[in-house]
């Protein structure tokens, strides 16, 4: 991502807000510890990829990516109502567990998550 000044002041504001909007489904340790991150990032991306599906805004928003990387890091997704009103808790329960910040916190497998977003879904 580094840029040496020359490239840097050529890139445009849109690819720059390209690169920004491109990370907001990225799980904390791809950012802390990429050589650590294992098949549950993708459990993360699935549950931040769903918040998105369901409440047409991404989990995390930020206008570069040091405000994007703190959010990611250190706050959790807003609750689903606070976007849309009939979003059941159930299913934003189910999204919170997939983006929780701590791998081991997330659902063990991609099924496991699947299972408990049916459920939740009635």
């Amino acid at each position: 991502m580094a840029k040496d000044g020359e490239s840097s002041r050529s890139s445009s504001l849109s690819e720059k807000r390209a690169l920004v909007s491109s990370l907001t489904h990225v799980a904390p340790e791809q950012i802390t510890t990429p050589a650590d991150a294992d098949y549950r990032v993708d459990i993360y991306a699935a549950g931040a990829v769903l918040y998105q599906a369901l409440t047409g805004v991404p989990p995390f928003q930020g206008e570069t990516l040091a405000v994007l990387g703190k959010a990611i890091l250190e706050e959790p997704p807003p609750p689903m109502a606070s976007w849309v009103d009939n979003i059941p808790p159930a299913i934003d329960d189910v999204v919170q567990q997939a983006m929780a910040k701590d791998p081991g916190h997330r659902f063990g497998s991609a099924d496991a998550m699947w299972r408990a977003f049916r459920a939740a879904c009635g």
